[in-house]
């Protein structure tokens, strides 16, 4: 507390100590003095805290006064408590942790309503952001059924479908790419595809890098059933990687290698792989090749 306060009047108490800097506070800022803190002032009663502070915050107060303004009141609700030279009893341990435990909530809850221009929470941000993008994509009010990101896990359809003439590439920048629109549309991002398809989480994002091709095709399945392709969009998606995956590796010493198998049996393979992924059998995914010229 101030010095001067107390050489002015010593005999005033803590309550009275604080009403004194409050209306300071007022009169200093050239302010009219609040109704509710008025009758807090008349009445002689300390008020609960959010009722001074939904005013005086209001005031271009300096951070001293505004800590000085909180120390007051804290003082006023430690004087409450039962003093030995009172005649009445000393409080308990007990109840002297649970003084100190109603200040700090106290002081918690009163905090809250002041912050009336305090930047959200980052997943209030993020949430507003997701249901603004769902916005945009479906072209409905928000209050309508929409379809969420997490349909494409539940129905197994994308939220925006792929077109068949979109699936192409020529080279590993584009395969990735192509890897990077079928995630965007399906609205989920890549950790949430890491969860829900087993991959490890590096891996998904090392797929939607530009630059290599996935080095293993059940992966590249469990990615694009994850994220909502129907059944032939994936079995086109993955006879391009094979095609490109053969075009990149180097020729085969052997003139009987396994490599010569052709498109169509390797598609086959391919297909009976594609089946067991859609009906959830992907445990079985470590049977079928990883490269053309190995023999599932």
């Amino acid at each position: 507390m101030n010095a001067a306060e107390h050489e002015s009047d010593p005999a005033a108490d803590a309550v009275t100590v604080f009403h004194r800097a409050v209306a300071r506070l007022f009169t200093v800022h050239d302010v009219a003095t609040r109704p509710e803190v008025l009758q807090a002032l008349e009445s002689g009663r300390l008020a609960r805290f959010a009722t001074y502070a939904e005013w005086l915050f209001d005031l271009p107060l300096t951070t001293d006064e505004s800590q000085r303004i909180r120390s007051l009141y804290d003082h006023c609700l430690i004087s409450e408590r039962p003093r030995r030279h009172d005649g009445r009893r000393p409080a308990s341990k007990q109840e002297a942790t649970a003084d100190h435990d109603a200040v700090v909530d106290r002081r918690a809850r009163d905090r809250a309503p002041t912050r009336t221009d305090h930047v959200p929470r980052p997943s209030l941000v993020i949430q507003a952001y997701t249901e603004e993008s769902l916005y945009v994509r479906v072209k409905q009010p928000l209050d309508v059924d929409v379809h969420k990101a997490s349909t494409a896990l539940d129905s197994g359809t994308a939220l925006e479908p792929m077109l068949d003439t979109e699936l192409q590439a020529t080279n590993a920048a584009e395969f990735a790419d192509l890897l990077g629109l079928i995630q965007l549309r399906s609205g989920l991002t890549p950790p949430r595809i890491a969860r829900a398809s087993g991959i490890a989480r590096s891996q998904v994002y090392s797929m939607l890098r530009r630059g290599t091709l996935p080095t293993r095709q059940d992966q590249v399945v469990q990615f694009l059933r994850v994220c909502g392709l129907p059944h032939h969009q994936i079995m086109r998606i993955v006879r391009l990687w094979l095609e490109l995956r053969g075009h990149a590796r180097q020729p085969s010493p052997k003139a009987d290698s396994p490599a010569d198998r052709t498109l169509a049996e390797l598609t086959r393979v391919l297909s009976d792989m594609i089946d067991k992924a859609c009906a959830g059998e992907s445990a079985d995914l470590g049977l079928v090749i990883t490269e053309p010229s190995d023999a599932a």
